[in-house]
């Protein structure tokens, strides 16, 4: 992939939009992209509330919407106006937040959102498991909790099984990849990968012929996928994550579990995705 020619940063009601918002500015910035903010949270004008006292609480509910959605416009022309964009897209979608943000996300090259939890962002825990598998696109899953982040992504660790998810990551992260100082593959010693019929150092020479050059960490599987990524994420100063998700069937993965759904709840640092 070449460099990102466009971004969309889904915008809502959470606490750390602005977080979220200069990040994708500054990606923007980085990749000279076009910068869109699309605000989409779920319709809280349920059957329920349309009733003999209903119709005024929608209207409330509807009235709030509107000012949020104000709000939010206000940050991001703001943010706009700082970053010295001559140009940026506004989009509102009143749709179901999950269905609005994939449908856009097709007309981009990269989409930024926030790591799932927030209880009062206006969009529900699902939401971000419908983006990964609908978008088709590169999702950049930003932690909730980070004071400020960093645009270089200088450390990159990649999350490598051999997948045809992690094999789509790489891909779609290979303009971060470019840019950063150590890409480390990261490889969990935890059970045979289809990466073992070509073998993993293939994914070495993979990079190096996009002038990647990558160093490798073989690490032992303790107990959790997840806890063996952000501890060595931790330790070793990194940036960015870059994995697949979903590498099974969404079936399968409810049943037995999700390394995805685990590290949606439990990173610490930005998470490049795909599916």
């Amino acid at each position: 992939m070449d460099d990102y020619k466009s971004i969309l940063v889904h915008l809502d009601n959470g606490p750390h939009l602005a977080t979220r918002l200069n990040l994708a500015a500054d990606l923007a910035q980085r990749f000279d992209s076009r910068l869109a903010g699309l605000y989409a949270i779920n319709s809280t004008e349920t059957a329920s509330a349309i009733g003999e006292a209903g119709i005024p609480v929608a209207t409330s509910l509807r009235h709030t919407k509107e000012e949020s959605c104000r709000h939010a416009r206000v940050l991001f022309n703001t943010v706009v106006a700082e970053h010295g964009f001559h140009a940026a897209d506004w989009w509102t979608c009143n749709a179901h937040a999950s269905a609005c943000v994939a449908a856009y996300a097709r007309y981009v090259d990269l989409v930024v959102v926030e790591q799932p939890g927030a209880s009062d962002s206006g969009v529900n825990t699902g939401f971000l498991n419908s983006v990964l598998l609908g978008a088709g696109r590169p999702v950049l899953v930003v932690p909730r909790y980070a004071p400020s982040l960093n645009a270089s992504m200088k450390h990159i660790v990649l999350a490598w099984n051999g997948s045809r998810e992690s094999a789509r990551a790489v891909d779609d992260a290979l303009p971060f990849l470019r840019g950063a100082k150590q890409v480390t593959v990261m490889i969990i010693q935890d059970r045979p990968r289809e990466s073992a019929i070509a073998g993993d150092t293939d994914i070495g020479v993979y990079l190096t012929r996009h002038c990647i050059p990558a160093r490798f960490k073989h690490l032992e599987f303790t107990g959790s996928i997840t806890e063996t990524i952000n501890d060595y994420a931790a330790q070793s100063d990194a940036d960015m994550v870059v994995m697949g998700a979903y590498g099974y069937s969404r079936l399968a993965e409810i049943i037995l579990g999700s390394a995805t759904q685990a590290m949606l709840g439990e990173m610490r640092v930005p998470v490049l995705m795909s599916h």
